[in-house]
């Protein structure tokens, strides 16, 4: 929780703005709200700090569990809605078999919305002859079919770096497995 709400002799005021449940709002002594708020077996909740503050008559220890419950639930799906990004690596060697294991691997990352890094190594003398990883990138490529590239070729010492990221976005996923 962000921060912690005043309850019954924790609010120090000697007037406060007590909040009806149907919505009206009127300026009554602390002491008055407190004796109202015990008799009807609730809290005098802080709401609004202020001059005087505003308050309201409620059961507090349910208003905390809602409260952080909302909270777990933003937070689930603000780790849905995370991006992740999957690496998967290749060399200039690779088999056609172990590629089409690989592209099968990227398409399913791309089908929940992730990014896909695709990285071919080299190791010693392959490190001279570019054009072989270049063409295990464009069979990858060839391979996986709809996808969107996030991250143009990288060059890099030793490998070749790309990004993929999926047309549909994750958001998009998402309510279409809600709807289904």
């Amino acid at each position: 929780m962000s921060e912690e709400l005043l309850t019954n002799e924790k609010i120090r005021a000697r007037t406060v703005r007590l909040i009806s449940d149907d919505g009206q709002t009127i300026l009554i002594a602390y002491h008055e709200a407190m004796n109202s708020a015990r008799r009807l077996g609730l809290d005098l909740m802080m709401i609004a700090a202020g001059d005087p503050p505003v308050c309201r008559i409620i059961d507090a220890d349910r208003f905390r569990f809602e409260r952080k419950k909302s909270e777990r639930e933003q937070a689930r799906k603000q780790r849905e809605m995370a991006i992740d990004t999957k690496e998967i690596q290749l060399r200039p060697v690779t088999d056609h078999n172990d590629l089409l294991v690989k592209v099968r691997r990227a398409k399913g990352f791309l089908d929940e919305g992730n990014k896909v890094k695709l990285i071919v190594r080299f190791r010693g003398r392959e490190r001279h002859h570019r054009e072989y990883g270049r063409r295990i990138i464009e069979r990858f490529l060839a391979e996986v079919g709809e996808h969107r590239v996030d991250k143009p070729l990288i060059d890099g010492e030793s490998d070749l770096t790309i990004i993929l990221g999926s047309v549909v976005s994750k958001a998009e996923l998402i309510k279409q497995k809600i709807r289904v």
